[in-house]
């Protein structure tokens, strides 16, 4: 049984994205009221913020694999990324400062509209990005340059981007479509074919890269992809009611995936026979727009349109 861990409400705030830090000590929320929010695991509190940009949303976060970095992207196209030993309690100080995050230099330009989503190559080299403009990027984590051109076949807004566990792939959306490029030159190796039936939102790899999960709005549907082949694995997924899948990740394991709907629930699926692992996670008061597991697994953390950041226990 997958019950609640922890529910942390975030005040006039709607989370965008989650992500734990690679240690699993504590995790980042993106929130629509423009600030970058870190939690502590194990006991729900507040440990640090990044400064308030009220103009503007941040609308995505990753950590680096070695979790000295935090990543995030904005409404308005910018990518900041900060120290994450830079990190200081929330809340207000004697002289009213607000604590913040570190800055690791000026955001680079790049993006002309929205970031949507960003990865970190696994061995921490480059970050990957994609836009409201339609573009999939790649950057230098050193210095924030970008690392050669965009990258070609996108055309309608990116909404997500991974890399595989080897790195050795960059997934990324267009519309209809899932484009893969190799995960260190940018160079295109091909698409999925345009088998949705709507945009998609979300991907992500199986530990062992050769799955990749899609899904978006599909008719509630969910595909399986074999990268190696460019075929689907099986019939499209069907649990969810409504129109539209918004998240889906894999288990750090790999032996289930998980995925969340306008149905306000999210749902555990067993990799090996693709069926439902369990009932349905109920209790969200909104779309959960996001997904990520612990690095241990035992966790997975879901921030929801009502403001709420639920913590579900998938230990048992």
């Amino acid at each position: 049984m997958t019950l609640p861990f922890r529910d942390i409400q975030i005040e006039r705030c709607t989370p965008a994205d989650v992500a734990f830090h690679p240690g699993g000590g504590c995790f980042a929320v993106a929130g629509e009221d423009g600030t970058v929010r870190l939690w502590d695991t194990a006991t729900g509190h507040a440990v640090g913020r990044s400064p308030a940009a009220p103009a503007e949303q941040a609308w995505a976060v990753a950590f680096h694999p070695r979790g000295r970095l935090l990543a995030t992207g904005w409404s308005d196209g910018a990518i900041r990324v900060f120290r994450t030993d830079a990190f200081q309690p929330a809340g207000e100080p004697p002289d009213g400062r607000t604590d913040a995050f570190q800055l690791t230099g000026e955001p680079p330009d790049g993006h002309t509209e929205g970031v949507t989503a960003l990865a970190f190559h696994p061995r921490g080299h480059l970050l990957a990005s994609a836009g409201q403009d339609g573009t999939v990027r790649l950057w230098h984590t050193g210095t924030l340059q970008p690392a050669g051109e965009p990258l070609g076949g996108i055309g309608d807004p990116a909404h997500a981007v991974a890399f595989s566990l080897d790195g050795r792939l960059l997934a990324g959306t267009a519309g209809r479509t899932v484009r893969l490029w190799d995960g260190e030159t940018g160079r295109s190796v091909g698409h999925l074919p345009g088998d949705h039936s709507g945009s998609v939102h979300a991907v992500a790899f199986h530990p062992g890269g050769r799955l990749l999960a899609a899904a978006g709005y599909d008719r509630n549907q969910l595909r399986l992809w074999d990268v190696t082949t460019g075929c689907p694995v099986g019939e499209p997924l069907r649990g969810h009611r409504g129109d539209h899948v918004w998240a889906v990740a894999f288990h750090p394991g790999g032996r289930f995936f998980a995925t969340a709907g306008d149905d306000l629930t999210v749902r555990l699926w067993d990799t090996a026979t693709v069926r439902p692992a369990g009932e349905p996670l109920n209790g969200h008061t909104g779309h959960v727009s996001s997904l990520a597991f612990h690095p241990r697994g035992h966790l997975l953390a879901a921030p929801d349109a009502g403001g709420t950041v639920r913590l579900w226990s998938t230990a048992s």
